[in-house]
């Protein structure tokens, strides 16, 4: 039992380091196809999400990572899922959801025990800039805040259009029976 473990860790470690080999050099349907055989399903998630981040496809690229983080990932790719999630939600505009990925990868950080405290910092602080958990919550509420008052403006805009259109209306009305 535990020596189909050990074959089932190593070869997802061999065919995910294979596939970033060939995302690396720039074959990004080739290295997605590769991701296939990564018997892993959270590393095999985690492979596709790069493979998809890297070709430029954001939306598949979150959907993939958060396929993974739906199959009980732990650990690092638990935590890098929770990256890589959060910053594509970034990206894409959607801040509720990068502030609640945000919550999960706190979670994550507090109940992390594979790693140190200077780890720990790391994966708050970032290892350059923009890229750590501090960064990310602040750009999340940022991007909360900006949607917020666009659907306010959009509240306002429909409001307005219909209230001009309303008084058209009456307007209309009341020439028509004035001409009577």
């Amino acid at each position: 039992m535990i020596a189909a473990l050990l074959f089932l860790f190593l070869a997802a470690g061999e065919h995910f380091d294979r596939a970033m080999q060939r995302l690396g050099e720039g074959h990004y349907a080739e290295a997605l196809a590769l991701t296939e055989q990564i018997p892993d399903p959270p590393l095999q998630a985690l492979a596709r999400t790069r493979c998809l981040w890297a070709a430029g496809d954001l939306g598949g690229a979150l959907a993939a990572a958060r396929e993974g983080l739906e199959r009980d990932a732990d650990g690092d790719t638990l935590r890098r899922l929770l990256w890589r999630a959060t910053y594509l939600s970034l990206e894409l505009g959607l801040g509720d959801l990068a502030l609640s990925l945000c919550d999960r990868w706190e979670n994550a950080l507090r109940e992390a025990t594979d790693l140190s405290p200077s780890e720990r910092a790391q994966w708050r602080e970032g290892w350059g800039e923009g890229t750590g958990l501090v960064e990310a919550r602040r750009r999340a509420e940022a991007a909360r805040r900006i949607a917020r008052r666009a659907e306010r403006g959009l509240a306002r805009a429909w409001g307005v259009a219909l209230g001009g259109g309303g008084m058209v209306l009456l307007a209309m009305l009341y020439l028509a029976r004035r001409s009577e």
